[in-house]
């Protein structure tokens, strides 16, 4: 993934915002080493608002299955957890950070933004920002580990969201090489 992201940045600088999730924080680190970026040569900000979903504290592993299933047949926008939050609530966390980070654009601190994050929250903010319908995300499934989306600015303002035949691939410029 390192790699990957450092043909699609180059040189340009970046700001990661990473989940405090110990799997988001391993996966940033592992970036950075794979992408070769020097201490300096980007900024990092710890964003709690971009966590997991919250599936309650205490989990009983014999109920997890039947919650799955639930959650499936109900949608994941709108299912709660028991003592958990549901996707809208994620959905707000996340419009939150967008604000932030919209603010932050204003200012030109960095030339790319970068978020590591988890599954669901990934979809949201796409949901958020390109204004997808509850129906369309709950048709949706989340992105692999490592899988990137990528929105691009275009000349208009308005971004786009790469498909995976715009993301380089470090495997295919190997064989190229």
């Amino acid at each position: 993934a390192g790699q990957n992201l450092r043909l699609i940045l180059g040189n340009e600088s970046v700001r990661f915002y990473v989940s405090p999730y110990v799997r988001s924080r391993e996966t940033f680190e592992m970036i950075v080493k794979g992408g070769n970026w020097e201490e300096g040569s980007y900024t990092v900000r710890e964003e709690p608002r971009l966590r997991e979903q919250d599936w309650g504290n205490y989990q009983r592993i014999e109920s997890l299955e039947r919650v799955q299933k639930e959650r499936r047949s109900f949608g994941s926008f709108y299912y709660r957890m028991s003592d958990g939050e549901s996707g809208a609530d994620v959905w707000d966390r996340v419009t939150s950070v967008w604000d932030s980070m919209y603010r932050e654009f204003d200012d030109k601190t960095s030339q790319n933004y970068v978020l590591i994050t988890h599954g669901i929250t990934i979809r949201l903010f796409l949901m958020r920002y390109f204004q997808w319908s509850v129906a369309h995300f709950n048709d949706l499934w989340n992105p692999e580990n490592c899988q990137f989306a990528v929105m691009e600015l275009q000349p208009n303002g308005k971004y786009r969201l790469w498909d995976d035949s715009d993301l380089p691939s470090t495997t295919q410029q190997r064989k190229n090489n």
